[in-house]
């Protein structure tokens, strides 16, 4: 990392920092094959700047701008201003407007804020409390690549667009200081409608939401509890499984690692919940996972199990996956990860990588990469 200062910055201090990641990858389902180089199977690829001013009384003045990379291309990766689906629009099941092969957008963090004993708040867009201490805490590999548990917890938010499944913008959120292991983020983010809207998927509370967590961390003990809920939109595509016009989506879960020493085991309950629609819509799933460092090496795995239930339809799926990561050096790190995933009862929902259409279908994904962090 790079630390820039000077006149301009007398008490201030700007760090640019990164992650590059880039693997050989492979995904199949079915008769369906994608081979090639993929960006973020490992950690995400990004460039960050953050700094801090110090504004004299234990306050600082802070701010973070980061932006995803793909790394295979070198485009940047899609972003969304109004926790909507991107544009307001959805042809053929293809999100329309800010998306694709554009610039470099700041979609993880811009924010800016102020910190001290009492706390930190940000305001700008951020990643959601409940994605961050709850769906993504204890996810062995990473919420990236071939193994993410995300391929599994995060499946009817990805279907229905829903912007803040992880990250949403034009957010306020404070985080509690940490006291004997406890902390807490508590967030509210606005969808920026007219508040007498009347046009279908752009109602006045829709893209409205809030995100609170828990997390208790203390030695070889992490637990952490988050749960949000954003108001919908109408995403005619998938009209069986979308919001309606004042829907909800609600998304929570339970994680807890232990560290044993010679091994790290994990654990994740993860629920979605579409609400106010024709039918409930829910996603349910249990995540195991485990790491063993060996050395400068070490060996993961994870198995996952959702059960989802579409309007009194319910269908079942699983994901297993392995893989290894090794040190080369502080920053740079080469890694391989192998998985799975299972659909059953009928059910198309669960993939790796590759979408299938037969019913029961199964995919598999392979990744064998190089991430080097600066």
């Amino acid at each position: 990392m790079a630390a820039v200062s000077g006149t301009a910055f007398a008490q201030s201090t700007v760090t640019i920092y990164g992650n590059l990641d880039t693997a050989y990858t492979q995904y199949k389902n079915g008769t369906s094959k994608i081979t090639g180089l993929s960006g973020s199977q490992m950690t995400s690829s990004l460039i960050g700047f953050r700094g801090e001013e110090d504004l004299g009384g234990g306050l600082k003045g802070i701010f973070k701008l980061e932006g995803s990379l793909s790394t295979d291309s070198g485009v940047g990766s899609a972003s969304n201003t109004n926790n909507q689906v991107a544009g307001g629009a959805v042809t053929a099941g293809v999100t329309t407007g800010i998306g694709g092969a554009q610039g470099l957008t700041f979609n993880r963090y811009a924010h800016v804020g102020v910190s001290g004993g009492f706390g930190e708040v940000r305001l700008g867009r951020d990643y959601t409390s409940a994605f961050q201490w709850g769906v993504a805490a204890a996810d062995v590999f990473g919420t990236n690549g071939p193994v993410s548990g995300n391929n599994m917890m995060l499946n009817l938010g990805v279907v229905n667009k829903q912007a803040t499944t992880s990250g949403a913008s034009n957010m306020i959120g404070y985080m509690t200081p940490k006291i004997n292991g406890f902390e807490a983020k508590l967030q509210a983010f606005y969808g920026e409608n007219k508040s007498d809207s009347t046009t279908a998927g752009a109602k006045a509370k829709d893209g409205d939401g809030t995100s609170i967590a828990v997390k208790y961390s203390n030695g070889p003990i992490m637990v952490a509890y988050g749960t949000q809920t954003t108001k919908g939109t109408v995403d005619a595509a998938v009209a069986s499984t979308s919001l309606a016009t004042n829907g909800e989506y609600t998304q929570s879960a339970l994680s807890a690692t232990y560290d044993l020493g010679v091994a790290k085991v994990v654990f994740t309950n993860a629920k979605e919940e579409l609400t106010k629609t024709a039918g409930l819509s829910t996603n349910k799933t249990n995540l195991f996972g485990v790491v063993v460092p060996m050395g400068a090496t070490n060996l993961k795995a994870s198995y996952a199990a959702s059960t989802m239930n579409v309007v009194g339809t319910e269908t079942k799926g699983t994901q297993f996956g392995i893989g290894a990561d090794y040190s080369l050096s502080k920053r740079t790190m080469a890694y391989f990860a192998y998985s799975k995933v299972e659909n059953t009862d009928g059910g198309t929902a669960y993939y790796t990588g590759v979408t299938g259409a037969a019913a029961n279908n199964s995919s598999t994904g392979i990744a064998i990469g190089l991430r080097h962090s600066f």
